[in-house]
């Protein structure tokens, strides 16, 4: 048995998730002059973390 209240919440923590994105986007293009550091910061980490996953595949010799 599936409890929906979990799946609801679930939910909306993606879609908070997705609304800040779309927040961050817009602000970088210029249509907001603010922006939420905290998903800045994460984002930027997440992205340091896939290059240095692209930057490790290089190397790695299998």
């Amino acid at each position: 048995m599936v409890n929906l209240n979990e799946k609801n919440q679930n939910f909306d923590k993606i879609k908070e998730q997705v609304d800040n994105n779309k927040l961050i986007d817009e602000s970088l293009n210029g249509k907001f002059s603010f922006f939420t550091t905290d998903n800045l910061r994460q984002r930027k980490s997440l992205f340091s973390l896939l290059n240095l996953k692209k930057e490790n595949s290089k190397t790695n010799i299998y």
